[in-house]
């Protein structure tokens, strides 16, 4: 008789995304079954969606709602397949349990769905920040020329936008008056000349709580004040509160 089964092999869905970010997604199957599958004919074998929330990815390139991809060749028994296509997150933020498993359509279901939760921040929204608090390692702002301390700067987030360390808009304390200013007090272990630090936290969600840790290091003696805002990268530079840090090298 015949058989039509598959066992999952491997995937490379991604766990988070930005809304309306898209990836490039390869699951395999291996055909364990006794009939050969094509991307055509009666039976054709497509990678199929096993829940609403996979549906919810689909960029628009997939065969049909619910079926993103066809086997690309004729797949003999014992050897594997490789499903390709691309993803879009939706643009509501919020977690998504995307089911995929391979059909052969009009004849069955073939093995284990691919199940992967995928984090969706949604990066549509405003952002706004207010200073929740600034500090000093060292106690005081009194440095000498090669001196080193650490900054700590926790902001909350007062936008609707969820604030990401990663993906396509990451959040970063940068230097400002003027925006992009390198700064005198650069330290080796800056995102750049102009970007002292990344979020922390892997996402801070509207109304809570982000942190940004960096070195400084004096070089000249001087009163400074050394001004600073948040910006999401390739997206927008955030209301700039005044914050600095006065700084007195001696």
């Amino acid at each position: 008789d015949a058989t039509w089964s598959a066992q999952a092999v491997s995937q490379n869905l991604p766990s988070t995304l930005e809304s309306g970010q898209s990836a490039n997604v390869s699951i395999v199957y291996k055909n364990t079954g006794n009939i050969t599958w094509y991307p055509d004919g009666n039976s054709p074998v497509r990678m199929g969606i096993y829940s609403n929330d996979a549906g919810a990815f689909n960029d628009g390139s997939w065969l049909s709602a619910g079926r993103p991809a066809p086997v690309s060749s004729a797949v003999d028994p014992g050897q594997n397949a490789t499903f390709n296509f691309t993803i879009k997150a939706p643009a509501s933020g919020g977690v998504y349990t995307t089911d995929f498993r391979p059909v052969a359509d009009n004849r069955a279901w073939m093995g284990v769905a691919t199940s992967k939760a995928i984090s969706v921040a949604n990066s549509n929204g405003t952002y706004s920040w207010q200073i929740v608090s600034q500090q000093y390692a060292g106690g005081d702002a009194i440095l000498v020329p090669g001196e080193t301390d650490t900054l700590t700067v926790r902001a909350r987030n007062t936008g609707t936008a969820t604030w990401r360390n990663d993906g396509a808009y990451p959040l970063k304390l940068a230097n400002t008056s003027p925006q992009n200013r390198t700064s005198t007090f650069y330290y080796n272990t800056w995102n750049s000349p102009s970007r002292p630090a990344l979020l922390q936290e892997t996402s801070v969600t509207p109304g809570n709580i982000g942190t940004f840790v960096f070195t400084i290091q004096a070089s000249q003696k001087g009163i400074f004040q050394e001004r600073m805002s948040l910006v999401a990268e390739n997206r927008a530079w955030l209301n700039d509160p005044g914050m600095y840090f006065y700084l007195d090298v001696r």
